[in-house]
């Protein structure tokens, strides 16, 4: 960052606390004003995820306004990496293995259209499934 973020410092990525430990899997991103759970729930169905989303039913740090990432929002912490072949190699997310992201594209409603990438940043489906996916949530944090 150019500037101090609300911490005091220039790290893009900090935790809720103003370090970069993430012990609670939290990470606010300061140039966008995104507050991202950095590890991936493999829990849902595309549709629950959705909902749950909806619903405000993912609580974490006392936060119950997660939702799922859209399109654009997921393209601003993606990063390839030629090197390791990834998208979110770097930390905080540091997911390395060919875990499969699923996010929304425009909207929180299961009738509407998805994208699932790979962490290669391949597309690997788009539309409705009922298949399982590692998915991200964030929400704005300021």
């Amino acid at each position: 960052l150019l500037y101090d973020n609300a911490f005091g410092n220039k790290e893009r990525f900090t935790d809720e606390n103003g370090g970069q430990v993430y012990a609670n899997n939290y990470a606010i991103d300061h140039l966008t004003g995104l507050g991202w759970m950095t590890d991936l729930v493999a829990t849902n169905t595309w549709v629950n995820h959705l909902n749950n989303s909806n619903n405000f039913e993912l609580t974490a740090l006392g936060y119950n306004d997660f939702r799922a990432p859209s399109f654009g929002e997921w393209n601003s912490i993606s990063y390839y990496d030629d090197t390791n072949r990834t998208t979110l190699s770097y930390a905080p997310f540091n997911i390395t293995s060919n875990d499969i992201i699923a996010l929304c594209t425009n909207t929180i409603d299961a009738t509407r259209f998805f994208i699932a990438y790979d962490n290669y940043g391949q597309i690997l489906r788009t539309g409705m499934s009922t298949t399982n996916y590692n998915t991200m949530y964030l929400r704005t944090h300021f």
